[in-house]
């Protein structure tokens, strides 16, 4: 897996639980204190984007979803397993 596709599982996993908790952008960027750009930017991201999120973002996003880095990974390499 190269890092545009990395990226793009990031923010498809990012979408998915917020959409799941019925957050919108706003929402999830007052929980978080992450700018609706870096999530408007994360979770649509493209294969051919360049995204470097950092890692502190990264988690109080996970952490406004209730969620962590394990569900993260567990999401972007669980195709891989099967």
């Amino acid at each position: 897996m190269n890092k545009e596709e990395f990226n793009l599982k990031i923010g498809q996993f990012i979408r998915m639980e917020r959409e799941k908790l019925n957050f919108s952008i706003r929402e999830l960027e007052r929980k978080s204190g992450v700018s609706r750009m870096v999530i408007s930017q994360l979770e649509g991201a493209t294969p051919f984007q360049s995204l470097n999120p950092r890692i502190h973002s990264l988690k109080k996003l996970l952490e406004s979803l209730d969620k962590n880095f394990y569900n993260l990974f567990d999401h972007i390499y669980e195709k891989k397993r099967k």
